[in-house]
């Protein structure tokens, strides 16, 4: 084999050291978005719920690979997380607007090369993606919510806490 057992050393701690960097963005997101949201009491509108229910049970059957709607799982099985995305949405949303907050271009670029890359054929990828609109329009609304975390984290107390790499990744 190239490169021999240092080779697939390197190449497991490069996944693992990529997989805890992935794992603690996305808990310390979670965690942000959460404060702000108790921090932010608000009201959201039915009508912006009931969508958001509709949101998750349908990517809930995509998953699954369910085509039948009857067997759809039931809606009030995704009330509460869906009237806490409908409220996250609305707050961020005004804090977006009140900090005049844009997707940053070097930072969709560089979230563009991160999701192509990989692929077999990643400049294909990426023609695919800047030709499609609602890919790109994903890809920035990603980066312009990683840019509001960026803002929160900036203006908040935080206090670190050690934990073990299988206590963090088992959480």
């Amino acid at each position: 084999t190239e490169g021999g057992t240092e080779a697939l050393r390197a190449e497991v701690r490069d996944n693992l050291e990529r997989e805890l960097a992935q794992r603690l963005r996305t808990v310390l997101r979670r965690r942000v978005l959460a404060r702000f949201l108790e921090a932010n009491p608000v009201v959201a509108p039915r009508a912006l719920i009931e969508n958001e229910i509709g949101v998750l049970q349908s990517a809930s059957m995509r998953r699954a690979g369910i085509n039948d709607p009857q067997q759809a799982p039931p809606r009030e099985t995704f009330a509460a997380l869906a009237e806490e995305r409908a409220k996250l949405a609305l707050i961020v949303k005004e804090l977006i607007a009140q900090q005049q907050l844009i997707a940053e271009r070097t930072r969709v670029e560089a979230k563009l090369a991160e999701l192509v890359q990989p692929y077999e054929k990643p400049r294909e990828a990426e023609q695919y993606y800047r030709s499609n609109r609602e890919l790109m329009g994903q890809v920035e609304a990603g980066v312009l919510e990683d840019q509001v975390v960026d803002f929160l984290l900036e203006r908040a107390r935080t206090t670190e806490q050690p934990q073990s790499f299988q206590e963090f990744m088992n959480q």
